[in-house]
């Protein structure tokens, strides 16, 4: 079994029953939640493989990992039952990732993120998203995060694009170019 292919099937499949229901940008978010609980629940996806737990129970396991602060929507509550049912549940981190692309492809969005060493202001933020926007003609969603190790400066990513005009970098092209 491929699972980019299988898995990008079952986003799809997931993405026009959302459509249906007018529940694509609920179930985006639910996607999002989802990917975060594996990745602060690491043995949830060994738990989802384990043959002796039940269908209900990796299905109510699936929808409780995706529940947003809205609650779980009927949209993601159906689509975990057949998920499970068609024994896909391993699965549903990489359909999770694949809608999310999906979804960000169908609307013409593209995310982004700015990393700073002190808080970026909201002008500097709303300065880079412009920017971004122009380059990709796309409408940004846009994170922004310190991060003090980078020194000063900022480091901008979208799409395969990285500007990195930190001082962290400037200072390891300099010992670069020292040493060589």
């Amino acid at each position: 079994m491929n699972t980019g292919i299988t898995s990008a099937r079952y986003a799809k499949a997931l993405l026009r029953f959302a459509a249906e229901n007018g529940e694509e940008q609920r179930v985006y978010g639910e996607m999002g939640q989802l990917l975060q609980s594996f990745a602060l629940q690491p043995r949830l996806a060994a738990l989802l493989q384990n043959p002796a737990l039940p269908a209900a129970k990796q299905a109510d396991l699936l929808v409780a990992a995706a529940t947003t602060a809205d609650g779980a929507s009927d949209t993601v509550k159906r689509f975990m039952q057949v998920l499970v049912a068609q024994k896909r549940a391993p699965l549903a981190q990489y359909v999770a990732v694949s809608y999310q692309a999906q979804y960000r492809e169908a609307k013409g969005l593209i995310e982004a993120r700015l990393t700073t060493a002190v808080p970026a202001t909201e002008a500097v933020t709303e300065r880079m998203r412009q920017l971004v926007e122009r380059r990709t003609g796309r409408k940004v969603s846009f994170e922004t995060r310190q991060d003090d190790a980078i020194g000063a400066g900022f480091v901008l990513e979208y799409d395969t694009y990285r500007m990195d005009a930190s001082l962290r970098r400037q200072f390891a092209d300099l010992k670069r170019a020292l040493a060589g």
